[in-house]
């Protein structure tokens, strides 16, 4: 495993981490914020076992999102390994959907649909993802606020509403993108993987040029 490859495995799996803290107190919002209960705050069981019907609903939304997060993250996870083994990135190369989509013909055809199809499942569950978890803050705030509110809950409700939002903005950057356009979830500056990794091109793909070299070939062949 290359060096690069292996900084940007160590990177995700950190990432992970944090976000599954993240996703974990932004998703179940009616079970973590403290009601008050004689005098006290309320423990999840405490807030369960007195909440009405809308209070299970709301418990019920919350583990769906969970639910539905994990479903993100499993594919997110295969995406990113699959990207990182198959794609890297080269500032020399050109970025746009057409180019792209010129470069990775060079994969194989088997490992090229693999990537697409797992790309176009992670934009939809990624849409999924933002679409419920709207729903379920939506849906735990007016319990919190209306139904077992103390004096800390509007600010735990935001706090952790706000730890998820970074989250749920770098999902929408990912997949609101062109076809063949590749962004790294996990790494900050949103890396963009744009050529194929030697070890994984074809042997079509392998006899073909990169565009850089052809642009080599046409500065070669012009000087004096």
């Amino acid at each position: 495993m290359s060096l690069e490859k292996y900084k940007s495995k160590v990177f995700t799996a950190a990432v992970i981490l944090l976000d599954m803290y993240r996703v974990g107190t932004g998703s179940l919002l009616v079970l973590f914020v403290p009601g008050v209960c004689d005098g006290k705050a309320c423990l999840p069981t405490d807030n369960w076992n007195k909440g009405d019907t809308f209070y299970r609903i709301g418990a019920a939304c919350n583990l769906l999102t969970l639910l539905t997060f994990g479903a993100l993250y499993a594919a997110e996870i295969r995406r990113e390994n699959r990207l990182i083994t198959y794609l890297k990135n080269s500032p020399e190369l050109p970025v746009d959907s057409e180019n792209v989509g010129q470069t990775i013909q060079r994969l194989t055809e088997t490992r090229r649909s693999k990537l697409l199809q797992l790309n176009t499942w992670y934009q939809r569950i990624g849409y999924i993802t933002i679409v419920i978890y709207v729903v379920n803050t939506v849906v735990s705030a007016v319990i919190i606020f209306t139904g077992y509110m103390n004096d800390k809950g509007p600010v735990i409700l935001v706090t952790n509403t706000l730890l998820i939002g970074g989250k749920l903005y770098d999902i929408y950057r990912t997949v609101n993108t062109k076809p063949n356009v590749f962004l790294s979830a996990y790494i900050n500056h949103k890396l963009q993987f744009n050529d194929v990794m030697p070890a994984k091109e074809s042997l079509q793909g392998h006899a073909q040029q990169r565009p850089h070299d052809i642009k080599d070939d046409c500065e070669k062949s012009a000087a004096p």
